[in-house]
């Protein structure tokens, strides 16, 4: 029933893309596009090359301004905000793209990768706040946990500061993990 419950949502969000406007009842967006900046590295996370195909990894780079760096949150929390509530993560440069573990595996390693919505658990997160908002971090810091894999959170793999480097999900090894956190 709940993996139905989830077809009928993605098939909701394609007929509102088709339409050109988009809806993720019952989940609220949580404000405009927004870049994710591992602090590891200052890098942003996007997906390889800007292909939008199905199973194409999510990699940090040089912050550009290209629309694949951008993503939108949509949570069941009813203010908005995403800390500790089931969320989804969508691509900006095509919203009907969202943000998945590769083959919904739950190791450590398991690869991060853009794909249509499906509904699995591997497509759902949890954002943690680990940095307080500022003036200078309005948003805050956060650490990112996939529902379908417990206690493992977005990490880049081997902690690079390269470009291209793989996001990935990992045992939590907070709270000083930089490569693990994202604001």
């Amino acid at each position: 029933m709940k993996r139905y419950r989830w077809a009928l949502a993605c098939a909701a969000v394609a007929t509102a893309l088709s339409l050109g406007a988009l809806t993720t009842h019952p989940a609220k967006a949580d404000g405009p596009a927004k870049t994710w900046v591992s602090q590891g590295a200052g890098k942003c996370l996007g997906v390889l090359g800007g292909n939008m195909a199905n199973g194409t990894s999510i990699v940090q780079w040089a912050c550009n301004g290209h629309p694949d760096q951008s993503w939108f949150i949509s949570t069941s929390s009813p203010t908005g905000v995403p800390d500790g509530q089931p969320t989804t993560i969508r691509n900006s440069q095509n919203p009907a793209k969202w943000l998945g573990v590769l083959a919904s595996a739950t190791n450590d390693g398991a690869n991060l990768v853009i794909w249509d919505c499906n509904g699995s658990l591997d497509q759902q997160w949890v954002f943690e706040n680990v940095v307080a908002p500022s003036s200078g971090n309005p948003f805050g810091c956060w650490s990112i946990e996939n529902q379908n894999a417990l206690a493992k959170v977005v990490g880049i793999l081997a902690a690079s500061k390269s470009d291209g480097a793989q996001a990935v999900i990992w045992d939590n090894i907070g709270p000083t993990a930089p490569d693990q956190e994202f604001c």
